[in-house]
């Protein structure tokens, strides 16, 4: 079995709502570690009941594409302005696509890392649809008053098992050795283009270097 904590490499534009981002606090800030002190600063929509999202995504290709997924979880470092029920409201929940998923957290005030578990059903297809949604939601007081999320990172761990290849194995010379490599790239008019035809991918008139 085999483990892999990954930290937020984007964010969803299409799923996020909120009014905007302040400058002094971009959302660059929170693609780190939940044990991070910067933070990103979002200022929530207005009115009551509104809702504000914030949809941070993961790169998951440390994975192979062959493994078989056992477990995830996720600990998230995020607080939000205030915590009633009646003024404002946060949770953090992990979704596959538009399906949420068990595990779900409720932040507070203060930023304390907190972790939540899924030990459902995955494959390793359904992970590249995964993202961290953080829903912030206005009561009914105080609707039109300024509050916040601060947004200081996850880290999302993914256990597994397998997967012990991606694809065909390619070696190649480099100072007397043979080593490895993953990626193969031939020169097209001058500029050096990635190959995915393995199969006809040498000839004894074309230069290749290493990916």
């Amino acid at each position: 079995m085999a483990s892999v904590t990954l930290v937020p490499a984007g964010y969803d534009g299409q799923r996020s709502s909120y009014i905007s981002v302040d400058a002094s606090y971009p959302l660059s800030n929170g693609l780190t570690s939940s044990s991070s002190d910067t933070f990103a600063v979002l200022n929530l929509n207005k009115g009551g009941g509104a809702v504000s999202k914030l949809a941070v995504k993961f790169d998951m290709s440390k994975i192979p594409t062959d493994a078989k997924i056992n477990s995830i979880s996720c600990k998230i470092k995020a607080r939000i302005s205030n915590a009633s029920p009646y003024i404002l409201s946060g949770v953090a929940q992990l979704y596959c696509g538009t399906a949420g998923l068990s595990g779900e957290i409720e932040l507070g005030t203060s930023p304390v890392a907190q972790t939540f578990n899924d030990t459902g059903w995955w494959d390793r297809e359904s992970l590249n649809e995964l993202i961290l949604l953080i829903t912030c939601t206005r009561g009914s007081l105080s609707a039109n008053n300024s509050h916040t999320l601060r947004f200081y990172g996850a880290d999302l761990t993914v256990d597994y098992t397998g997967g012990g290849s991606s694809g065909p194995v390619l070696s190649t010379k480099v100072n007397g050795s043979w080593v490895n490599v993953s990626k193969v790239y031939k020169k097209v008019s001058g500029i050096w283009v990635e190959q995915s035809d393995i199969a006809n991918l040498f000839s004894t008139d074309t230069n290749y270097v290493k990916g």
